[in-house]
Formats: C-alpha cells, structure tokens, sequence
C-alpha cells in the first residue's frame, strides 16, 4: 500500500504508522481510493496526518467526498496522495485549503506551515493527438516500454521536437509515465498493469477512425493485403471475441496517409459507392496505424492481419452501445485487453 508515497518531503520524513485503526471508506470511494496514518520524523511523533491516495489522476468529486467523510471520523489533518495530480488539480485543492502531496516537490501542507510547489504551469489534459496516442497504446500493451525520447522518435519517424510534444500531452494526464532525469525524459510504465494504465488515460483516448466508407466488393483480399490493410470493426471484432458476424462484407482498415494511393490502385472499384449501398467492403480510415497488428494465426478473411487489439477496442467502444450483443463483445475484449 501506498509504495507512491515518497519518503521525505523537503527535511521531513515520512513513516507509516502500523496497526493504526482508521475509518474504512465507504464503498463508492475504497473502490478508487486507500487510507492510511502517517507520521513526520518517526512512528512516534506527534505530528501525524490521514493519508487518501490513489496512484491514478483522482477525481475530484469523489475525492472532494472520500476527504470529507475523514474528516468528519479522524482529529488527524487528511492529506491527498497522488503522483498524478496535475497543475489544475492541485490548484483546486489549494483554493478549498486541502492538503496534498505529490512528489518530493510538489507539497502543500498548511497545518505545517509548509507550501512546495512547482513554479511552472504546466497544461490541462485533454484528449491526445493521434501520434500521442500511438505512443500510449503500444505502452500500454506492454510494446514500448522504457524508450526514451530519441528511441520514441526513431519508433514514430518523427523530429525530437514533435516527440517531446508527444510527451508533454502524455505527462499531463498520466505524470507518472514521463520519467526525467537531467535534459532526459523516457516513456516508462513499470509496475503499472495494463488495466490500472488503461482506466488511467481511457478517457483521453479516441477512436483512430477518422471516417468510414465503401468501396466495391470486387476488391479482393489479395488486393487489400498488397496495400497494407488489416480487418477492423465487426470483422476483427468476431475473431477476438464470442461474436458471430457476417463474413461475406468485410470491413477493413487503411492509413490515412496511405489512402489516395490505395484507392487509385484500385481503379474504378476503388471508388466510393453511395451511403445507402451496403454491398460493399466497408473501409475505415484511421490517424494513426498500428505498430503490432494482431495475429489471427491464419484464421481470418483472406489471410489479412487484423488491427491491434486495443485500437480495435477504442474504435468500436462508442459505436454500438444500442447493440447489446455487440456491446458485450466489445466489453469482453476489454477484459482481455486487461489480462
């Protein structure tokens, strides 16, 4: 429990104090959150305080709920742990006076009359570019772990400039995954399962299809797998999952950048038929591409590979949420997603 905690906080040290008895939170927020005692300079000193943590970006409602109901069961200053407090966050906690502790650095502790705080502004976290996003998902499928920012350019076939962008969207909605040292940054998830990293930036991750149309189902797969394209939606959906889905209109994934050329080769059979036409093969284009694909081990439409399992998730996730079959499907592959 609380290995995020640091050990010191400027010349204060910080130690759990054992077999203390706390008010356990109610279950709407233990489910989120951990409690426990802590002392300054030593287990035996007088100087104590009630620590509610989480190692993910907290929600400030529920958080606001979980301190308040401490507060009201403990004498003890209740104080917020979290190594992924952002600049906003921590703002909102200082203008209603509720103690936190971020890192060694960053601390405000006004019944010590102690207030660390980075100087620098730093940025809100919003839903990431699609180049950040490549990034997050192959960390979080366990593909790019421990790169640093030269090996992250050399991975995306982009400038330091525009991967330290990439960075910097990173860091403001999970700080724990941007780990500096000196004038180097590296992209780093130890010790965060795929789940815990996963519920940490869902929210920040969107679907990679930017649109979706249909061409002529004279397209064959030998002319879909010569220009890179992988089964997606229903179809990669149904070789992942329990799902039944029709076989005979499959839907397909293409770059983007890659689109025009692959839509020409095709000829007039490339071309995109009216909304109303389903008899066709359904084309998704996506903004960013797959790193590592998801091998079906031959058991797929014409030999093609499918998207990778996570991607996949993200552009089905919104979709189908009438569907419920479908949405269990999808459900399910998040699971495994998980595992």
């Amino acid at each position: 429990m609380f290995e995020y905690i640091p050990t010191e906080v400027l010349s204060l040290h910080i130690d759990p104090v054992e077999d203390a008895r706390l008010a356990p939170l109610p279950r709407m927020y233990s489910r989120e959150y951990e409690t426990g005692l802590f002392a300054f300079d030593g287990p035996a000193s007088d100087v104590r305080f009630v620590a509610v943590g989480t190692r993910l970006r907290p929600n400030l409602k529920a958080l606001k709920g979980a301190v308040d109901f401490l507060s009201a069961k403990s004498d003890y200053p209740i104080v917020v742990v979290s190594p992924s407090l952002d600049y906003w966050q921590k703002e909102w906690l200082v203008s209603r006076r509720m103690p936190f502790i971020q890192d060694e650095l960053n601390a405000y502790l006004p019944f010590l009359g102690l207030v660390l705080r980075e100087s620098s502004k730093g940025r809100r976290p919003s839903a990431l570019s699609p180049q950040a996003q490549r990034v997050v998902v192959n960390l979080i499928e366990g593909n790019w772990n421990r790169l640093n920012a030269g090996d992250l350019s050399k991975r995306l076939g982009k400038s330091r400039a525009s991967v330290s962008k990439y960075l910097a969207e990173i860091e403001a909605v999970c700080p724990e995954v941007v780990r500096r040292s000196g004038r180097a940054t590296m992209l780093c998830g130890d010790g965060m399962e795929r789940g815990v990293l996963l519920d940490c930036f869902e929210a920040y991750l969107r679907s990679p299809v930017s649109r979706r149309f249909r061409i002529s189902y004279g397209v064959g797969p030998n002319e879909l797998a010569a220009v890179g394209a992988r089964l997606a939606g229903l179809s990669a959906l149904g070789m992942m999952s329990d799902l039944a889905v029709r076989g005979d209109y499959p839907v397909v994934a293409l770059p983007q950048e890659l689109l025009p050329d692959a839509l020409s080769g095709f000829g007039e059979e490339g071309e995109e038929l009216p909304w109303w036409d389903e008899e066709g093969t359904e084309v998704e284009a996506w903004g960013y591409w797959d790193d590592y694909p998801t091998d079906m081990d031959g058991h797929t439409f014409g030999g093609l590979e499918a998207v990778g399992r996570l991607s996949l998730y993200l552009s089905l996730r919104d979709r189908y949420k009438d569907d419920e079959r479908v949405a269990d499907a999808v459900d399910q592959l998040r699971e495994d997603i998980c595992r």
